[in-house]
This record gives C-alpha cells, structure tokens and sequence, in this order.
C-alpha cells in the first residue's frame, strides 16, 4: 500500500488493476468509521475488479492517512476524496462505500456530480434521519451488547460509536475478546489488528472526528435528494439502520432498494460474495459498456457459487485482518 501527499494531508491507497475483460470503469471503494482499506480488501475486492480498476483508500485518521486533530466532516472528507481522484486524474468513478463512508459518498456525489457514475451504499446511517444516540434503538442494542459480554457505560458519544471504542479496548487489553468476538463476528474483525485498534481509540479521544462526524448537519435530506446519479442502498435485514433506508429511497428518485436476509450491518465483509452479486450487475447497468463486438456475459453470471470458505490471518499493507484463503473464497 503507498502513501501520497495531498493538499489535506497524506493518504494512505492502493490501486488494483481490472481482472478479466468485463465491463471496464473506474471504482473507489470507501470503507467506515474505526476501518481501514483493509474492510474491503479482505472482502469484496476479489470480484470488484471482474468490473474494472479498483482504488481503496483510507480515509483520514484511518489506516496509513495522516490523522489531523481536525477536518473531519462529510465535506471535508468529500475534498479528500476529489484530491485523490485528482491526483490518480480518475475523472469519473462508480463508488462503493459501507456505513460512514457512504455519507462521504453522497457528499461527493452532491457537490460533485460530474464525477460520480454510479453510487453502491451498504448500510449507511444518514445522521439527519438517525441521529446520535437515537432513543428508538439505544435500549434494545445496550441489551444486546450486553447480552455479548460488552459492557457498554453510560456514554456521550452514540452507541454505535460507543460499541467500537469499547471493542477496540478489549483487543487491546486482551480480554474476553475472542467470545464477544462469537457473538459480534462483523464488528469484531475491524479489530483483528491492536494497531487499527489503537489508532481508533486514539482518534475518537483525541481529535474533534466524533464531533464532526456525526454531525446531522453534516449532510442534509435536501443534499441527498439532489443527487442525480443511479444509487443502490443495499442493507441487512438485520440492521438498525432501517430509517434511514427508506429515507434513502423516498428522497432520491433513481435510488434502489436492496434487503439481504439475516444479514447485520458488516455484510460486506462477513459475507462479501453475496454482496457482490447484488453489487455487480448494478454497475454493469450503471455504467460504461463497451461498443462493438460481443458483449462479455452478465457479471452476477460469473460469480462462482463457492461455500464458506476458512480463513487466515494475514497481516497485510492494508490492516490485519481475517482474509478469504487464497485457494477459496466467500460465497454467502
């Protein structure tokens, strides 16, 4: 993984090469809050480059990017994103994001929507919809957590936040974390790695980022609603974040609703195969299609229906975390 040097601030990215001769395009994939480049390179990554060429990047105070005590708001965020594709002279580009990074996404998208093909959302929170700590949810997900062996106090901050910051300390202070990590398997995996934990904690104690982020107005419904560009919300049918699906799709009028049986909000990473072949043939609808001789068949069609697969712990460039063996992959 390399690091570059924008006018924000250094970045950590890495850039994959299209696999095969599918349908060609540009694709940035952003990760969410406490991940790094990682989330998605141990998942879904293997069959997004069947579509084209793939950028991941860590978002600032993320991963291998710099961690400034400041700047971490949707549109601040949305400037790194156009810094970056500046620098890669990327002009247009399908984006792909899970939970926060989704709300940078539909920030670019809104101020910048010469340069967004196509939007894929996997379990995004719109804080304008679902604010912080919002009463609806907080009673049955303590319950929950606590049900797991988390014991999550009385906090400021909102319980999804809260949630990673205490699983971030427990990796570090090498507790129970094997057994909570049975039960929460999804949340569990961003922390596979002290050094991702450590870097979490130290940027929700340390900088102005909680604030920032979830801030409601950060990103508006009337900004979401501008958006023009083709938009699948793909969410678990398990995920708390319901309202702000439906939002999602009221507000904005080439917005697709996707549900995925018994899945929670990490998905993509637990089960990247099937989020693929929800994924893929949106972006092949979506974009940019050859012309001229035969066309490649349909990329849904040439995902391999594979079983579960084992998995190996492997610290890589990109953060350590449980990655699909290199002889077996992810189906479901």
């Amino acid at each position: 993984m390399g690091r570059i040097a924008l006018p924000s601030g250094r970045i950590g990215f890495l850039q994959l090469p299209q696999v095969g001769d599918g349908p060609s395009g540009d694709v940035v994939m952003l990760h969410g809050l406490g991940a790094n480049s990682g989330f998605w390179y141990a998942s879904a990554v293997q069959w997004v480059r069947r579509f084209g060429r793939v950028t991941l990047f860590d978002l600032p105070g993320h991963g291998e990017s710099d961690m400034p005590q400041s700047g971490y708001t949707p549109e601040r965020l949305a400037g790194v994103l156009r810094e970056l594709l500046d620098h890669l002279q990327i002009g247009r580009a399908h984006l792909i994001a899970h939970s926060f990074g989704g709300v940078v996404a539909l920030c670019f998208a809104a101020r910048q929507p010469d340069r967004v093909k196509s939007l894929v959302l996997a379990d995004t929170r719109l804080w304008a919809v679902e604010p912080p700590n919002c009463p609806a949810e907080t009673n049955f997900w303590i319950e929950r957590f606590r049900d797991a062996g988390l014991n999550i106090a009385d906090s400021p901050r909102d319980l999804s936040v809260q949630l990673l910051v205490e699983l971030a300390r427990l990796r570090l202070e090498e507790g129970n974390f094997a057994a909570v990590a049975v039960r929460l398997p999804g949340a569990s995996r961003l922390f596979a790695g002290r050094r991702v934990a450590q870097k979490w904690l130290k940027l929700i104690e340390t900088t102005t980022a909680y604030d920032e982020m979830t801030d409601p107005a950060g990103l508006t419904l009337g900004e979401v609603a501008s958006i023009q560009q083709p938009i699948l919300a793909v969410y678990g049918g398990q995920s708390a974040r319901k309202r702000s699906a439906f939002a999602l799709q009221r507000s904005c009028s080439r917005c697709q609703l996707h549900m995925i049986p018994n899945a929670g909000h990490f998905f993509p990473l637990t089960r990247p195969g099937l989020f693929a072949r929800v994924a893929l043939p949106f972006l092949g609808s979506a974009g940019d299609r050859k012309v001229g001789g035969p066309q490649p068949p349909p990329l849904a069609a040439s995902l391999p229906d594979l079983p579960r697969a084992e998995t190996v712990r492997i610290a890589c460039h990109v953060g350590d975390y449980a990655l699909p063996s290199p002889h077996r992959s992810y189906a479901r």
